[in-house]
């Protein structure tokens, strides 16, 4: 595994149209699992219309994240180490995780995701093509 990862803070409150000045890239060493947690590596995140009202310091039903915190976000991952009874190194999950390419989480803040799903985006919603609200 790598000695260091990319993660991805907050460096600024948005004016006007989103852009990658917003955001630092900051290199951080592996995280390492609690006792009961996991340590995920992120296969796919989603970047949603809600995170805006995260990214700014104003009233939302979502808090606000501060200048210089980590960004967070429903990510999909595949379990690298578990300290866990309930996962095992190989499962794929679901759970809200920092932007970073490892990440830890407790094993009861995790949803398992269905093997049967062919892309991990599927994961997070519809499967692509399927536009009804019934999915």
């Amino acid at each position: 595994m790598e000695a260091t990862i990319e993660r991805i803070l907050l460096a600024s409150r948005p004016e006007g149209v989103n852009d990658e000045s917003m955001f630092e890239r900051r290199e951080g060493d592996v995280p390492t699992p609690e006792a009961g947690g996991l340590l995920v590596r992120t296969l796919s995140l989603s970047v949603d219309p809600y995170m805006r009202g995260r990214m700014r310091d104003a009233d939302s039903y979502a808090g606000p994240r501060a200048v210089g915190e980590l960004m967070e976000a429903g990510v999909v991952g595949e379990v690298t180490e578990s300290n866990h009874d309930r996962w095992e190194r190989g499962d794929t999950v679901l759970g809200n995780l920092q932007w970073a390419e490892y990440a830890t989480a407790g094993g009861h803040a995790l949803t398992p995701t269905s093997p049967r799903r062919r892309r991990t985006s599927e994961s997070r919603g519809c499967p692509a093509g399927r536009r009804t609200s019934g999915c």
